[in-house]
Order: structure tokens, then C-alpha cells, then sequence
């Protein structure tokens, strides 16, 4: 399962770059102030969270998968919640999605709990 989450990891990370220079170059004057913030808020929230993979990738190599698992489902399932929703608000406008932004960050909020918890609950003597 490590290997899983590192893939998402970097595809996330991969994605915030080319998301971000899209943002700074193509949309560069088109969004309003507002707009422009919940872009490089998404874009923040999306790298972190896909460094966060990678390092709960890493973690589940000591750690059995099913540990680490729910860790990432609340990860994954965040950023694209969080971050798709203001993506969407921006990019097409649809302001019905920000009832999602919350859900994705409860989902970050669980996501780092759990792995907490993993990490609280190990019985690695490596660790």
C-alpha cells in the first residue's frame, strides 16, 4: 500500500506544479482578488497533502497497510473535496460546490489523526 500512496503523492505534488504555473501564467489578471486567494489556497492545501502522502507512503513500509490506509482514503479524498471544490468555485463558477471545501477539510483533519494514530500505535521497535 506505501507504494500506492507515494504514487498519489507525487501525482498530486506533479499536479499542484503544473496547476500553479497555469494559475500564474494563463490566469494571471483574470481572477479577481478573491479568486486569486482560494486559488493559491488549493494549490497549498494540495501540495501539503501530497507531501503527506509521500511520508505516509514511507511510514506504511513499517507499518501495516491497514494503519495507514484510512490515512490516505481522508487524504486523497480531501484534496480532491478541498481543493477540486475551489477549483471548481473559480474556474467554472459553481458556488453551490463550497459546501464541499468543509467536508475536504474534515477529511484533512481525519487523515492526520489517524495517522497519529498509527504512528501512537506501532509496535515497530524499529520506530
Amino acid at each position: 500500500m506505501g507504494r500506492f500512496w507515494m504514487l498519489l503523492g507525487c501525482l498530486f505534488c506533479g499536479l499542484t506544479v503544473v496547476v500553479g504555473a497555469f494559475g500564474a501564467h494563463a490566469l494571471k489578471g483574470m481572477l479577481n482578488p478573491d479568486e486569486s486567494m482560494l486559488f493559491e489556497t488549493a494549490t497549498r492545501y494540495m501540495m501539503i497533502h501530497g507531501f503527506a502522502l509521500l511520508a505516509l507512503g514511507l511510514w506504511s513500509h513499517w507499518e501495516k497497510w491497514a494503519q495507514s490506509f484510512w490515512a490516505g482514503f481522508f487524504f486523497v479524498f480531501g484534496i480532491l473535496l478541498f481543493s477540486g471544490s475551489l477549483y471548481a468555485m473559480i474556474s467554472v463558477k459553481a458556488q453551490w460546490v463550497a459546501f464541499l471545501t468543509p467536508a475536504g477539510g474534515i477529511f484533512f483533519i481525519l487523515g492526520w489523526l489517524n495517522f497519529m494514530f498509527s504512528i501512537f500505535t506501532t509496535k515497530n521497535k524499529f520506530v
